[in-house]
């Protein structure tokens, strides 16, 4: 195993914070390895690495077009370089045709054979070191776990950290029961660890870059960063299951599977198997847009690219995929689907004849005309920016993560439970009748649900303390 030392020793040193690639250039690279145009490959590759040295999958790109190109010493020494600056799609490189030519290296077998599991052991304990000294101190807790293979920065106060952990334990109770595919995996092949930062304001602007996302998943080099414990948490952590999955089981499934799947989480009741999910903003958007004639077909939707996905209609695309996903599961057939669909991936990628399987459709017309017919009937619900029937009678502001917070209060506004107990400035709502509300889209959606004149428990915190207090609703304006 000195060989696999000598990679542990240059993943110890590694700075885990990779550079950015151009995306073009990439995708030209890919079509030219799998033309067989080899000289030209390595040139590109060559490029591409030399301006960005740090970045694991240059590097890694570098080694596959050496590889091809018949150099298979350089190759396996870029593939150690690959590794000790991050590469730890294991999985991936065993499959990855263009490293054929050094399956018999001694290093390449060394790690393939019993260095899997110290390497990645070694690049979670790098990783921790380079958000350590990315972060401030000051601000961040630090956990591991074991369990889950989650790496943890929060932010957050303890109760936040506690809500963050119980929301993602909520997503794999449902899908260890209805996806349990997802969690199949050798103990001497486990996958990479993935580390969760939950920021503070700041650092999300300096990690995302883009203000107007609650979080986002990278899962070239294993990070979620997320700013609530709520919607967006949930939808990011599903990536992380759903993409250890695809990546072991090499099935990168269609866009409108990973965004459907994800987005079913961010509006969720209940916990375990019997989590059930809800409409939302996203399933308000489909029905206004079948009022209007402008939903997509499902043949269109299921086979459409990536680039047009995430293009200029990509709300529209995330929340017709999410509300077919809802409807496979208020039919009780959603795990069904997803079996057949990654038993027949390699002849029905798009997942259009799992679909009619399990929807009984003659065809994907069939199956449209069904979901259109379940649509109509799914209520609409409220929104960010529009509380529907009951409120508290003050302005809410989104919080730090963990709950909105109580902002302006218009004196008299604010009536009294029959024991007297107001809601006060700054308390941050965290639950409404159990019911978690980190979020505005949260807190509208319990609120909407109950009629004015009622009383509901909430549990606030109120400075450094934590407390339950009674409030009288009233109807919205």
């Amino acid at each position: 195993m000195r060989r696999v030392a000598a990679i542990v020793s240059l993943v110890c040193t590694a700075c885990a914070l990779a550079q950015p690639m151009p995306d073009d250039k990439v995708e030209r690279l890919g079509e030219l390895l799998d033309a067989h145009k080899n000289a030209e490959a390595l040139v590109l590759a060559k490029e591409i690495a030399e301006a960005s040295p740090r970045n694991h999958l240059a590097q890694y790109n570098l080694a596959c077009a050496q590889a091809v190109a018949g150099n298979t010493k350089t190759a396996m020494d870029t593939l150690v370089k690959a590794i000790g600056l991050g590469f730890v799609d294991f999985d991936v490189m065993e499959r990855d045709p263009h490293l054929d030519a050094i399956r018999n290296e001694p290093m390449y077998l060394a790690i393939m054979s019993g260095g899997w599991a110290e390497l990645l052991e070694q690049r979670a304990d790098a990783d921790r070191v380079s958000v350590r000294n990315a972060l401030d101190a000051k601000s961040y807790a630090h956990e591991r776990d074991d369990l889950t293979r989650l790496n943890i920065a929060s932010a957050f106060d303890p109760r936040g950290l506690a809500a963050a952990k119980r929301e993602m334990q909520r997503v794999t109770d449902w899908s260890w029961q209805h996806l349990p595919m997802l969690f199949g995996f050798e103990p001497e092949r486990p996958p990479a660890w993935v580390t969760v930062i939950l920021p503070t304001t700041r650092d999300f602007v300096r990690l995302i870059g883009v203000p107007n996302v609650g979080g986002y998943y990278d899962k070239d080099n294993k990070r979620l960063v997320c700013r609530d414990v709520g919607p967006s948490l949930r939808h990011e952590f599903f990536h992380v299951l759903h993409w250890r999955y695809m990546l072991r089981a090499g099935c990168i499934q269609p866009i409108w599977v990973q965004e459907g799947l994800a987005s079913l989480f961010e509006d969720m009741a209940g916990a375990g198997a019997d989590a059930t999910f809800l409409p939302s903003w996203r399933t308000n958007m489909v029905k206004r847009m079948h009022r209007r004639g402008g939903i997509v077909d499902l043949e269109d939707l299921i086979s459409m690219p990536r680039k047009r996905f995430m293009g200029s209609r990509r709300q529209a695309h995330y929340a017709e995929a999410r509300a077919l996903m809802m409807y496979l599961a208020d039919r009780d057939v959603l795990g069904d689907w997803y079996a057949a669909y990654v038993a027949g991936f390699e002849a029905d990628p798009s997942g259009a004849a799992a679909l009619c399987a399990a929807l009984g459709g003659a065809d994907l017309d069939e199956v449209q005309r069904g979901f259109e017919k379940w649509l109509e009937a799914l209520p609409e619900v409220s929104e960010v920016g529009e509380p529907r029937g009951a409120t508290f009678g003050v302005v809410m502001d989104a919080g730090a993560g963990d709950g909105p917070i109580v902002g302006e209060i218009v004196a008299g506004r604010v009536p009294a439970s029959a024991t007297g107990e107001r809601l006060r400035h700054r308390d941050v709502v965290l639950a409404v009748e159990g019911e978690p509300t980190p979020t505005l889209d949260d807190l509208y959606r319990v609120l909407g649900e109950r009629e004015p004149g009622s009383e509901v428990e909430v549990l606030v915190r109120r400075g450094s303390r934590g407390l339950t207090v009674r409030a009288l609703l009233i109807a919205a304006e």
